[in-house]
Order: C-alpha cells, then sequence, then structure tokens
C-alpha cells in the first residue's frame, strides 16, 4: 500500500536528490536548477519524510549520502532510468505512428478506387504501414472526428455536414454510375440501354434493404418514377461481389455500381453491363475528406494527399 506521503513524491524531487549528491551541496544544486535554495531544501525534506530516514550529512566539504541516503539514491537513478526508457519507447511509438496511414471507405471506393492510389502511393514513399478498413459512410464520420482515421471517403451526399465543411478539405478521387448488370447469355445482353420499364418484370436481385448500395438505387429508381415493390425482387444481397456472382449464375438482374461490373468483365465473367435511359445522370463522384488541423501535423498524411492532388482519377 502506498502512503499519502508518497503518492505526493514527484519525480523531479529525485532528480534534485541526485544532483544534491552529485554536488555535494543543497545550494550548489539549487544555483545548477536555478531554483531557490528553500524549494530544493523541501524536496529533500519531502524524501526524508517519505522514507523516515536522513538523507544526508554535513561535513566539512558540503554534504555527503547516509547509508539510507545510498539507498534513496540508488532508487532515484533507477526511477529516472526507467521514465527515460518509457519515453523514449513512447516517442519511437509516437514516430512510428507518423508514418502510418489509417483509411476508411465504403465497399466500391475502398475495393475499386483506393487499392490503385495505394499501390502506387507505396512504390514512392517511406510509409510503415497503410490500413484500409471497410465501412458504411454513416460510421466514417464520427472516426474521422475522433481521428481514428486520417482519411475517408464519402459521396457528394455525405459532404453536406457541418464538421465536414467547418473542418475538412476534400477532392474528388474517382467517380462510377448506377448500370443494369445481366447474365452474357440473358437476352437483354444484346442491348446496350434499356429502360426501367424493359426490365421490372424480370427477376430482381436487390442490394440488402437499408445498405447504402440500397438507398442509392432506391433514389436511382424513385427519379425513373418507380420503386422496390414495381420489381420482382427475388432476393436481398449484401455486396456488389455477391450481387454479381448471382446474376453470374442466372439468379437475376441488377442495378449495381459499373466499377465491380466493368472489373467483372475485364476478367472475363459472363456478365453484361447495359445503361439504363430516362433517369438522368445516373454518375456518383467519390471524395477523399481529411480534418486540415490533423494534415498539418502529420507529415506523412499531407505527402498523401498531395500525392492524390497530383493523380486524379488514377
Amino acid at each position: 500500500m502506498i502512503s499519502k506521503i508518497m503518492k505526493n513524491l514527484k519525480l523531479e524531487y529525485f532528480e534534485t536528490f541526485i544532483l544534491v549528491s552529485n554536488k555535494k551541496g543543497i545550494l550548489e544544486a539549487a544555483k545548477e536548477l536555478n531554483l531557490a535554495q528553500s524549494t530544493v531544501s523541501m524536496r529533500i525534506a519531502a524524501l526524508e519524510e517519505a522514507y523516515g530516514v536522513k538523507a544526508f550529512k554535513r561535513t566539512q566539504k558540503g554534504v555527503e549520502l547516509t547509508e539510507g541516503g545510498k539507498i534513496i539514491l540508488e532508487t532515484a537513478k533507477s526511477l529516472l532510468d526507467i521514465y527515460n526508457d518509457s519515453l523514449q519507447k513512447v516517442n519511437r511509438m509516437h514516430d512510428d505512428q507518423l508514418q502510418e496511414l489509417h483509411i476508411g471507405a465504403p465497399v466500391v471506393p475502398g475495393l475499386y478506387i483506393l487499392p490503385n492510389y495505394l499501390e502506387k502511393y507505396r512504390d514512392n514513399a517511406s510509409v510503415k504501414k497503410i490500413e484500409l478498413k471497410i465501412e458504411e459512410m454513416k460510421s466514417l464520420i464520427e472516426k474521422l472526428k475522433k481521428d481514428e482515421y486520417d482519411i475517408i471517403c464519402l459521396t457528394k451526399a455525405k459532404l453536406n455536414n457541418d464538421f465536414i465543411k467547418q473542418k475538412c478539405k476534400k477532392m474528388v478521387i474517382g467517380q462510377d454510375e448506377l448500370v443494369l448488370a445481366v447474365p452474357s447469355d440473358h437476352e437483354l445482353s444484346d442491348r446496350s440501354r434499356v429502360s426501367l420499364e424493359d426490365i421490372r418484370h424480370y427477376p430482381f436481385l436487390s442490394p440488402q434493404p437499408y445498405s447504402e448500395l440500397y438507398m442509392d438505387v432506391g433514389r436511382f429508381l424513385e427519379r425513373g418514377g418507380y420503386d422496390y415493390s414495381d420489381f420482382n425482387v427475388v432476393a436481398h444481397l449484401d455486396w456488389p461481389g455477391t450481387i454479381l456472382t448471382a446474376i453470374e449464375n442466372g439468379l437475376g438482374i441488377g442495378i449495381i455500381c459499373s466499377l465491380p461490373v466493368e472489373k467483372a468483365m475485364r476478367e472475363g465473367r459472363k456478365i453484361k453491363l447495359l445503361k439504363i435511359s430516362g433517369v438522368g445522370d445516373t454518375t456518383r463522384k467519390f471524395y477523399a475528406v481529411c480534418n486540415r488541423g490533423l494534415c498539418k501535423r502529420s507529415p506523412i498524411l499531407k505527402d498523401f494527399w498531395d500525392f492524390l492532388r497530383s493523380k486524379p482519377n488514377t
């Protein structure tokens, strides 16, 4: 059990104790520390009270340690060594963290846009660690506020937030559009464009209800004068990749982001992309967003931000 007296001791008392021992005098230590002699005496007295011993005895040359004082000196040196060692470790950890990037993004930019930037950036930077996490946009802004992420990725609709408008900077890093994906042997596959009326009676694969893709497709349908109830929904699936696999296997057709469809087609998968007419512009832009203050404090974040700015829509 630590006594109340011991709890009141400060590390600087032990530093003072070591200096008095080395200088063999309280006055000399006070001059070195630029403190009043009474302050140094008070610190020594506090240590003596805590340990219950007299730490110094007076001699013709100044002061010398007593046997009890020698034990306090040994303890003081050990404490300072432990503190300095731990401080160095914390500083090294902080330096390492300054060479790390933590990025949060929703599925489409996280899987189909940011990896292209990150691959090129790692080739030219001394960054020690890049962590990219995929999650819903609704939680990304709160985590950016708490500095849990250095950069997040949002759509334009999410930029109308007080924190984003007042504290952050942003730039476009990519875009996609909502398109219709069908199996390559589907009866619509020989067409380049379709209307919502053309497709609403086919088995339809919907994104998982209340996911961001579900909400985006819902708004898209509303622009054409429809909603999900007007379509022959046969399944709700949670990821664009899951929807594409179901489409490829002939379970239905689906409105989905263009980037994963284009990637699947480049890989030779049996999927066809069709544009949708009569709903206006279906393009969605994705923005990188970072806290201005953090960007000023973090050299690696500033470097990555400048890299993004120099390579638009990689």
